[in-house]
């Protein structure tokens, strides 16, 4: 069989690997067993189990040292744009984080108004609610672990957000400049993925 192995993880086609730099990623924690594998020849994506089951660690170390060395793999251009966004979206989860606090550290002192308790109740349900989502979008794009679907919604939310302060010259111009290089980024380290494939 075929050496390029394709992993699908994540809703994400990876690759192409070689098997004895897949068998490293499982060891690593990287892959699961239960991720799913195609290459070439194949019926249809598999799980990881059915190409490395589970063996003893004497016999799996013997197999891994049998293996060819395997040559270095072309690996994609760096990650850049996707860390400047999760720089970006790591500070709005560290200011919804703040909002939340401020939030909490008022619960002693709750409006009686019904109006003023209503807005006060949501706020302090919203923002610890934002400081989770926000901080999960950070996570995400850090790891790779991100679309495009994922990128235009982002993209949006922060479209909004900028419209909702009023037009600020200085921040319509950094939204417009850091969402230009993140989709042009995305979308040539989406299209070179389905070129592998």
């Amino acid at each position: 069989m075929s050496e390029q192995v394709y992993v699908w993880k994540n809703e994400q086609k990876l690759g192409p690997y070689l098997q004895s730099e897949i068998a490293s990623r499982i060891e690593s924690g990287e892959f699961s067993r239960d991720d799913q594998f195609w290459q070439p020849g194949s019926p249809g994506w598999t799980k990881l189990a059915e190409l490395f089951p589970a063996r003893r660690a004497g016999a799996k170390n013997a197999a891994q040292a049998a293996q060819p060395l395997a040559q270095p793999q072309h690996r994609s251009r760096g990650y850049w744009a996707g860390y400047l966004y999760a720089a970006f979206w790591g500070f709005v989860t560290y200011s919804s984080a703040t909002h939340a606090l401020a939030m909490l550290s008022t619960v002693q002192s709750i409006p009686t108004e019904v109006g003023a308790r209503a807005e006060f109740l949501t706020k302090l349900v919203l923002w610890p609610a934002l400081t989770v989502v926000f901080g999960s979008v950070t996570y995400r794009l850090f790891v790779r672990k991100v679309g495009m679907k994922m990128i235009y919604v982002l993209v949006c939310v922060h479209a909004a957000n900028v419209l909702a302060e009023g037009i600020i010259p200085w921040k319509l111009v950094f939204w417009i400049v850091l969402s230009a290089i993140v989709v042009a980024e995305f979308r040539d380290r989406e299209r070179r993925m389905k070129a592998q494939s």
